[in-house]
């Protein structure tokens, strides 16, 4: 596929918030997606992982299953030809590398104009590509593509890489998705 027609890429926080209207994500992450007005790319392990964390919510679920069966999110493949980058992204970063993430950090060099759709500003706001540049964004309070402050945003990243809210500068509680 070619590099400029992927414009975006989607994490599962994103996934789990537009189906599942207990998310505390949810009318953010549905209405994002639906502004894209575009397919989003994601990889079979980030899918996986929206699709365990719906099974609570059957409605949710469907409709997860079924924005993959009207091509409104597609699939990229990762693995097995990109396991060694893998492993790379795995190593520099210890405490904080899924395989899904590395995954998306992976299409991320791949299609280097492509957007990712995330509500996890905490790790995606450190990682870097091979080439030294950040994955660039759209998430919540989230300006110009990049995790940067902007006046009245939740969310900035401080030079040392660490999340911050803008407002207080203390660490942020993590998005969580509701669980029942």
């Amino acid at each position: 596929m070619k590099a400029s027609a992927v414009r975006y890429l989607v994490d599962a926080g994103p996934l789990i918030g537009a189906f599942s209207p207990r998310d505390r994500w949810h009318e953010w992450s549905r209405e994002t997606l639906r502004a894209l007005g575009a397919e989003t790319y994601t990889t079979e392990t980030v899918f996986a992982e929206a699709g365990h964390l719906l099974k609570p919510y059957p409605r949710g679920l469907v409709q997860l299953l079924r924005s993959l069966h009207e091509g409104k999110v597609r699939f990229l493949p990762v693995y097995p030809r990109q396991a060694a980058r893998c492993v790379e992204l795995a190593l520099k970063y210890p405490e904080r590398m899924d395989v899904g993430d590395a995954s998306l950090v992976i299409l991320s060099e791949a299609y280097p104009a492509a957007k990712l759709v995330t509500l996890d500003l905490a790790d995606f706001g450190i990682y870097r590509r091979r080439d030294g540049r950040p994955v660039p964004l759209i998430a919540p309070g989230v300006s110009d593509g990049y995790a940067v402050e902007e006046p009245g945003a939740p969310y900035t990243v401080d030079p040392l890489g660490r999340e911050r809210m803008a407002s207080t500068g203390r660490k942020p509680r993590r998005p969580r998705t509701v669980r029942n």
